[in-house]
């Protein structure tokens, strides 16, 4: 009784802050508070608040780089991994992987922090894959339960505040693959009003 009303209650904390997000872009009220981070530092707080259901999987961490520093809002990039954890962790058969792997790529004459999160489980359909980013859009597969079609559209939402791009590989039966790219450095501010 108490592990489903802890998963409840961390559910619904995701729910609100979500909502929370949604609610301030809509408003024009987001602004970033941009900072220099230790990209270890928020994955570690992300992974910290992932789903329970996630020890049902094997999250395999790999990062290039110890001690990588990059310039964003911690607190919202902490969000963005874990709508897209849990994403794959919801649509992924127990027992099976998921790979979070964060790693430097060049970018033209630019350098971008890529989080990159590759799971096991039921994939996308072709068709579906074009509203998967939309608010409020489930897809047919995966597992029963709380989906509320939130995610993913704020993960891509709060990416491109970043001045980043959050792509998406999948093959049904094969998995899916979400990419989240962010420049290193940004502009000097960013708001939801640009």
């Amino acid at each position: 009784l108490y592990t489903a009303i802890y998963d409840d209650s961390l559910w619904l904390i995701n729910l609100v802050e979500n909502l929370l997000s949604v609610t301030r872009i809509e408003d024009g009220t987001m602004q970033l508070k941009l900072t220099a981070e230790l990209v270890d530092e928020a994955v570690a707080e992300a992974v910290r608040h992932i789903s329970r259901q996630s020890a049902e999987h094997h999250i395999i961490i790999r990062q290039q780089e110890d001690f990588l520093l990059a310039k964003m809002d911690a607190r919202l990039i902490v969000q963005v991994i874990i709508n897209i954890v849990d994403n794959a962790v919801k649509y992924t058969p127990s027992g099976k992987n998921v790979d979070f792997i964060v790693e430097i790529r060049q970018n033209g004459t630019e350098k971008d922090v890529i989080f990159t999160v590759q799971d096991e489980g039921v994939g996308i359909p072709a068709k579906e894959q074009q509203r998967i980013f939309d608010r409020f859009y489930t897809g047919s597969n995966g597992r029963s339960g709380q989906s509320n079609g939130i995610g993913l559209a704020l993960a891509r939402e709060l990416t491109t505040l970043h001045h980043g791009r959050l792509t998406l590989k999948s093959e049904p039966g094969k998995g899916s693959c979400f990419t989240v790219a962010l420049p290193l450095d940004l502009p000097p501010t960013v708001s939801a009003k640009e």
